[in-house]
C-alpha cells in the first residue's frame, strides 16, 4: 500500500489556561490577573500567533456559569479558539 504524502508541516499547539475561582480570582496559567486584564492580554496573544494558540477555560465546580460565558466570549471576540477544561469528580473512597 502506498499512502499518500502530508503536503503541510504540523505545527505544534500553544495551549494557555484561564482559571476562574469562586472567591473572583482569575489566573492566566499560574499568573493571578484582575478579570479587566484578561482581555488585552488575550489580545497581546492574538497578536503574537492566535492561529496557533488555544484557550483552555477552567473554572471551580461551584463557580457560576456567567462567569465561564464571559471568559468564552472574551477569547472568542479575540480570534482565539476557547475549550472548556473540566475534571472528573473524585470517587469517594468506601
Amino acid at each position: 500500500i502506498i499512502l499518500p504524502k502530508a503536503g503541510a508541516q504540523t505545527t505544534k499547539k500553544q495551549i494557555i489556561a484561564i482559571t476562574a475561582t469562586t472567591d473572583g480570582r482569575y489566573y492566566i496559567d499560574k499568573e493571578q490577573v484582575s478579570y479587566s486584564d484578561i482581555e488585552p492580554r488575550l489580545q497581546e496573544i492574538a497578536a503574537a500567533g492566535g492561529d496557533n494558540t488555544t484557550i483552555l477555560i477552567r473554572g471551580e465546580n461551584t463557580i457560576e456559569l456567567q462567569k465561564v460565558t464571559d471568559l468564552f466570549e472574551l477569547a472568542r471576540r479575540n480570534g482565539l479558539t476557547p475549550i472548556l477544561g473540566v475534571q472528573a469528580p473524585k470517587k469517594s473512597r468506601r
